[in-house]
């Protein structure tokens, strides 16, 4: 077996929107998404087809947030400059098994915890 290595995957290439090198904020783009959600959830509690039970009401809640999800993960693969790391070869097992597979994960984790601190880029 070949030991583990981390690859970096960059996002999808987009416009650079705000013109200094810099791509969009994830954060905006959670907020958005569960506003959208939010915003699902109060049309689908206030409308006349719900029954006004609280079961069914709860169900309208979460099935108006669960709107949310699928939007941010549309909107944050196409719009994020980010880069995805993924370690080739390890599992969940060798995170406590394997020295070569946990070795690349924990540096691929703090590279992540550097980068933020820094809030300096990840190194590709």
């Amino acid at each position: 077996m070949t030991a583990p290595t981390p690859t970096s995957i960059p996002s999808s290439e987009g416009p650079d929107r705000r013109g200094d090198g810099q791509r969009g904020n994830i954060g905006r783009l959670v907020a958005s998404s569960m506003a959208a959600g939010l915003v699902v959830a109060l049309l689908l509690v206030a409308a006349p087809f719900i029954p006004a039970t609280e079961s069914a009401l709860t169900g309208a809640i979460l099935c108006g947030f669960a709107v949310g999800w699928p939007m941010l993960a549309m909107v944050s693969v196409r719009s994020t400059g980010g880069v995805h790391r993924v370690v080739v070869g390890a599992t969940h097992d060798g995170l406590v098994g394997e020295q070569p597979g946990a070795a690349a994960t924990t540096q691929a984790i703090l590279d992540v915890v550097t980068a933020v601190r820094t809030k300096g880029p990840l190194p590709r």
